[in-house]
């Protein structure tokens, strides 16, 4: 269970401390005009070394994101972004460590679509200029010269995670919120914990939701053929729940 309370007094206590943090809202555009190219496969997400102008994490220490739901939105700010530590232009020899926690509010946001804004967030092909470098599990965000001479801030990025977030949900998710850490070890620290315990619950959940579609089948000793047999369906989504299953597993190797 997301503790908001928790997350609240780190991110105050971490304001405190820092010498730079940013609170913005998303619509508020009146000092940050737009300057993204934004669209589903807008771009082919290739970057070249020479014309990348920042990275955001490293092959040493990858981006940091967590995505966590609530049912109750009321907590959440809706289209708020809070930066702790520099923005972009201000970002000493164009690298830093970099991580998000994107909290969202409705009662309907299930596993799958927590994959599926995990996919929306590597943003490769649907922002100009972004592109993902993955290295196995590890992944760190690369932006091109032009954007960031342009004047790119954390707020167009986190801005955009929200636009199309919404885009693609739209009311199913009611609030939506991004915290973002900039070269601050221990709020990184403390998003990678909270990426680990949901990771863990959404394991937990996956294995339960086997074990109660397993109680619906004993073992089979009907005679009729697969192919027409009344309890296919069962069968086949049990053996797509045990084949993700295997999948987490490994991945977890």
């Amino acid at each position: 269970m997301v503790n908001l309370q928790e997350i609240r007094t780190m991110i105050e206590k971490q304001k405190l401390q820092s010498p730079n943090y940013y609170v913005w809202n998303c619509e508020d555009r009146n000092n940050k005009p737009n300057i993204l190219k934004i669209g589903k496969r807008i771009w082919d997400g290739v970057l070249l070394e020479e014309n990348v102008g920042m990275e955001l994490g490293s092959r040493e220490r990858p981006i940091i994101k967590t995505f966590l739901s609530l049912e109750d939105p009321s907590g959440i700010h809706n289209l708020r972004i809070t930066v702790i530590g520099q923005d972009i232009s201000d970002i000493p020899l164009r690298r830093c460590d970099f991580g998000f926690l994107m909290l969202m509010g409705g009662n309907t946001i299930s596993n799958s679509d927590i994959q599926k804004i995990q996919r929306i967030s590597v943003l490769s092909h649907s922002v100009e200029g972004f592109f993902e470098k993955r290295i196995g599990r590890l992944s760190w965000y690369q932006i091109s010269s032009d954007l960031v001479e342009s004047g790119l801030s954390l707020f167009h990025i986190g801005s955009t995670l929200i636009h199309l977030v919404k885009m693609e949900f739209q009311s199913r998710i009611t609030a939506i919120e991004i915290l973002m850490a900039v070269d601050v070890d221990i709020l990184l620290a403390y998003f990678k914990k909270l990426h680990d315990i949901s990771r863990v619950e959404s394991i937990k959940q996956f294995q339960q939701k086997i074990k109660e579609i397993q109680k619906l089948r004993p073992d089979c000793d009907l005679e009729a053929e697969c192919n027409i047999c009344d309890n296919r369906a069962i069968c086949d989504q049990i053996r797509d729940m045990i084949a993700k299953r295997n999948k987490i597993r490994r991945a977890d190797e």
